[in-house]
């Protein structure tokens, strides 16, 4: 998963400490039915020892994990430039 913005971000905004060096963390998938968002409101966002990293979460209109089921992965974080369209942003998968 890509995160990319149109400027570039202070990486220790996103989590305290992260100078944009990889960084290990989780990626979590939650079914909607735990967040009151119904069979189709699956959310995924990304966490550092247990707490949300500051990039929010993404909701891709899908039912991804079973009924009530939290789903974690092992993920490394980094903070990159890239160019999009001729632009420069930081990205941040």
């Amino acid at each position: 998963m890509n995160f990319t913005y149109s400027q570039q971000v202070n990486t220790a905004t996103v989590s305290p400490g992260w100078t944009g060096a990889p960084l290990t963390d989780t990626l979590r998938r939650q079914d909607g039915n735990l967040l009151s968002l119904g069979n189709n409101g699956d959310t995924v966002d990304i966490q550092r020892t247990g707490n949300p990293v500051n990039l929010g979460s993404v909701n891709p209109k899908q039912n991804y994990a079973k009924s009530r089921e939290t789903i974690t992965f092992n993920a490394t974080m980094t903070a990159a430039t890239v160019t999009v369209s001729g632009i420069r942003a930081q990205s941040s998968p």
